[in-house]
């Protein structure tokens, strides 16, 4: 037997890996074991074989004497070689004073690790035969020892005294001396070994093997669509409804994750305050602000709703106070303007001061909007409310120049115009309420934009028109920034207001001092108050009612009927970036909607499988994007696991596409593509137009050079994209179209939607990566208009920013003829010195007129 310890070195440096793992990897215990349990028994034999007469002989006495020279011999112990099967074992021949309690020790060690390798052997393997066989060797073994009258000396853990061996045991007439093993090296480490394998065991036993879904598993249904049966293949919508589910459970989680919960842990006032200014929101900057901003807008609309029913009372108080005098209707006495005019001027002031209060923010703004050059709608409400009040305050100082009617009040048609005021602006947060409901919602998002890089929108467009290329695309985005900053952006009212507040504010001062010019010959603070009544009424004249629903109104409609089609027209301002589009690009696959392309019949050639030609032409149309790839994800149940890999793919024009699957050249297109590639084994052209009557085409597929399997297709044209392709026609909007196709021509589909082929264009295929990469998801995208991917829900929010532009301008013609109107009457009235003609239930008739003709004319132009 070797003297060695056993270490995991010493196991792998015998039983080396084969595979050229490091030393930590598995072993070969068996061969291990085996080889020591063959030099033990090779021992145990030899000794067993020694005859029994000569140890009989040996007397004490030499016993004894033997010991004490064993005990004379050197430290050093000696060692012999002895040749076996495997290889050469070093056995330990003497050592000098070794005590019984060593040997005890040492020999129960050994002992013990023999067991636990010998039992690890048996419980591994399953010889049960072998166990037993070796436990009888020991059993004879010790035996013999005791016939022999060979004393074992025992150890006694209490004491320390050992009693010495009457007899030596010897091999060879050489004195044995038992291996050395240390309890925290050899059996430690092969416990452990033995542990973690039987754990190993246990815990792998328990994992299910992964088996690869295979198309063979699926029932596709296709006995009767082989040719010459030429039936539609059913559809089932389960697999797409399965993958839309799945998408909108990731973004419910994504904006789950996003949220932040806030605790119900008492604050500070000062706390509670700083809380408040970091929770004030500027902007829609991500999901987890939609609650606050939701709250934001609900809350500036009740407020509006609020002021709007308070202006609305008081509205129709002045209306009647006002009418009532004017037109002599019976009246209380406490408002008669005849018997009570200092009564009558002091409630008017009253209503119009109420007014303000409510309206404050108007006024303020509007006012200071003005003297920076920036005024707005508000500017000319502010400036009818502040002129009329101060013209009726000023009266009350001589109320009698109302009671004979030289003075005038104007406080109802500047209450009025805060009234629609207050409409349009309630139009406004109403619509961004509806669509902020779209922008933070579990919907599909497009931001639509138009392309900036005016040499790329050139090469799209290349041989289509003449005039500069403004093109139109759309990405998919998963969030719409600056959405309130678009919402609430200013419109084409605001740039008019810009223009015509100013000048009716100056044009208003100049009737004001030529009334008091013309008035010198009267008192000073009359001639005042005549002018604070021209200034107060020019303006009143110029108020333009309607001029904040001239956007706003078609905007409410349109932005309607933009929700319905999953789709949203945030701001006026798409009306300024996308009116002017004469293009737009798309891919073709866009118009032909789900259930609109259908797989007629498959005709199978060679020893072809017909899941394998499935496989094979779903997994690149899938890569390349073709409009075949749903027909395909269908046939397969949406089980895209079974795809194989395409390694690249190139789209030859007009062709078809080859690719490149498992080192296996794919080619999936027309007859023509086949021939020039020297495919062989096509059908006959008569063979073919058998096939594809009625309008169908013949898709053939190739695989590794040899003709696999030909898809006879049928092609429906969507009603709905029709429509929208001759809207798009009629307003001269060019479709650039990106296919990899050979069943999409421009001839082809000029039939199909019945439109001018000189209104499309595929693009080539050196494009295609241009296309991607301005088409490309993005995560986050600024835009004004936004749809759920359909060519429809594009096509239609491209006319409808066409058709609110030329409704806009209508609504702001009128307003500016009114404004016009306004100044000239005014002008003329002061010219004649007949300025107390003008009472406010004219100046509101004549508002109100031409808000109604602004409405009435922009009815029929809606988008």
């Amino acid at each position: 037997m070797s003297d060695k310890n056993f270490s995991i070195d010493d196991i792998l440096n015998e039983h080396p890996n084969k595979d050229g793992h490091s030393a930590t990897d598995g072993f070969d215990l068996d061969a291990l074991l085996s080889s020591k349990s063959t030099d033990r028994a090779e021992i145990e034999k030899e000794l067993s074989q020694k005859p029994k007469d000569d140890k009989k002989k040996k007397s004490k006495a030499s016993i004894a004497s033997e010991i004490d020279d064993l005990k004379d011999e050197p430290e050093v112990p000696k060692k012999a070689k002895k040749k076996s099967q495997d290889g050469e074992t070093e056995i330990l021949l003497g050592q000098k004073k070794l005590s019984t309690i060593e040997i005890d020790m040492k020999s129960s060690q050994k002992s013990n690790a023999f067991e636990a390798v010998e039992s690890f052997e048996d419980s591994r393997t399953g010889k049960l035969p072998k166990l037993k066989k070796e436990k009888k060797k020991k059993k004879l073994f010790k035996k013999q020892i005791e016939e022999d009258d060979i004393p074992v000396q025992r150890t006694n853990k209490k004491s320390a005294k050992t009693e010495e061996h009457p007899e030596k045991l010897s091999f060879e007439d050489k004195p044995i001396r038992p291996l050395q093993h240390t309890i925290s090296g050899n059996t430690e480490l092969i416990d452990s070994l033995i542990r973690i394998k039987h754990e190993r065991i246990a815990r792998t036993s328990l994992i299910q093997p992964i088996s690869r879904k295979s198309i063979s598993d699926i029932d596709l249904n296709l006995d009767d669509k082989i040719l010459p049966n030429t039936e539609q293949i059913p559809i089932e919508k389960t697999a797409e409804e399965l993958e839309k589910l799945r998408e909108l459970n990731k973004r419910r989680q994504k904006k789950v994750e996003e949220f932040v919960l806030v605790g119900d842990e008492e604050e500070s006032d000062e706390d509670e305050l700083k809380e408040e200014e970091e929770n004030d929101i500027a902007d829609f900057e991500g999901f987890g602000d939609a609650p606050s901003v939701m709250h934001d807008i609900r809350q500036l609309k009740g407020t509006l709703a609020g002021r709007f029913v308070f202006l609305l009372f008081t509205s129709l108080v002045s209306i009647y106070i006002t009418l009532a005098n004017d037109f002599r209707l019976p009246v209380p006495e406490i408002i008669n303007m005849r018997s009570q005019p200092l009564t009558y001027l002091f409630i008017l002031s009253i209503l119009g001061l109420l007014s303000v209060f409510v309206s404050y923010t108007v006024i303020s703004c509007g006012i200071a909007k003005l003297f920076k050059l920036q005024a707005d709608c508000d500017s000319l409400s502010a400036l009818a409310v502040v002129s009329s009040i101060t013209s009726a305050m000023l009266c009350l100082a001589s109320p009698s120049l109302v009671q004979q009617g030289e003075v005038n009040i104007f406080i109802t048609p500047a209450i009025v115009s805060l009234l629609f005021n207050t409409i349009g602006k309630i139009l406004i947060v109403s619509r961004t309420e509806k669509n902020f409901r779209y922008v933070s919602g579990d919907f599909e998002r497009y931001a639509i934009f138009t392309i900036d890089d005016e040499e790329k929108a050139a090469q799209f467009t290349r041989g289509t028109m003449s005039d500069f290329p403004v093109l139109a695309a759309m990405r998919k985005t998963e969030f719409i920034s600056d959405f309130l900053k678009n919402s609430y952006a200013p419109d084409i009212t605001d740039k008019f207001c810009k223009i015509a507040a100013p000048v009716i504010f100056a044009a208003s001062l100049l009737l004001g001092v030529l009334t008091w010019l013309l008035n010198k010959n009267i008192s000073m603070a009359s001639s005042i108050y005549l002018s604070a009544a021209t200034f107060a009424g020019c303006i009143s004249l110029c108020s333009c009612f309607a001029a904040i629903l001239v956007v706003n109104l078609p905007m409410r409609g349109a932005a309607k009927k933009a929700l319905e089609n999953s789709s949203a027209i945030i701001s006026y301002q798409s009306t300024e970036e996308f009116a002017d589009t004469n293009s737009v690009l798309v891919d073709v696959a866009q118009l032909f909607p789900h259930g609109m392309i259908n797989l007629s019949a498959i005709k199978i050639f060679s020893d072809t499988r017909i899941d394998e030609a499935i496989v094979e032409a779903a997994s690149l149309t899938s890569h390349a994007g073709s409009i075949l790839k749903h027909m395909f994800y269908d046939i397969i149940a949406g089980k895209t696991e079974m795809l194989n890999p395409v390694e690249s793919y190139i789209y030859e024009d007009s062709l078809g596409l080859c690719g490149w699957i498992n080192n296996k050249r794919v080619l999936l297109g027309n007859r023509e593509l086949m021939i020039n590639h020297s495919i062989g084994g096509l059908p006959t052209k008569e063979r073919e137009k058998e096939y594809t009557e009625n309008g169908k085409s013949a898709i053939y597929l190739s695989i590794s050079g040899e003709l696999s399997a030909m898809f006879v297709v049928e092609l429906k044209a969507s009603l709905e994209v029709q429509k929208w392709l001759k809207e798009l026609e009629k307003n001269e909007v060019y479709v650039i179209l990106r296919s990899v196709d050979s069943i999409v021509s421009i001839n082809r589909l000029s039939e199909m939607f019945d439109i001018s082929p000189d209104m499309l264009k595929i693009i080539p295929f050196r494009l295609h990566k241009t296309f991607d990469e301005i088409t490309s998801y993005t995560p986050k995208q600024s835009t004004t208009l936004a749809c759920a991917g359909r060519f429809a829900s594009f096509a239609s929010l491209i006319i409808a920013a066409k058709k609110l532009r030329k409704n806009a301008a209508v609504g702001i013609c009128v307003q500016a003829a009114c404004a016009i109107a306004g100044l000239l009457i005014a002008l003329a009235l002061t010219a004649f010195s007949t300025f107390n003609q003008l009472t406010g239930s004219i100046a509101l008739a004549y508002n109100l007129a031409w808000a109604a003709l602004t409405v009435l004319l922009q009815a029929f132009k809606r988008p």
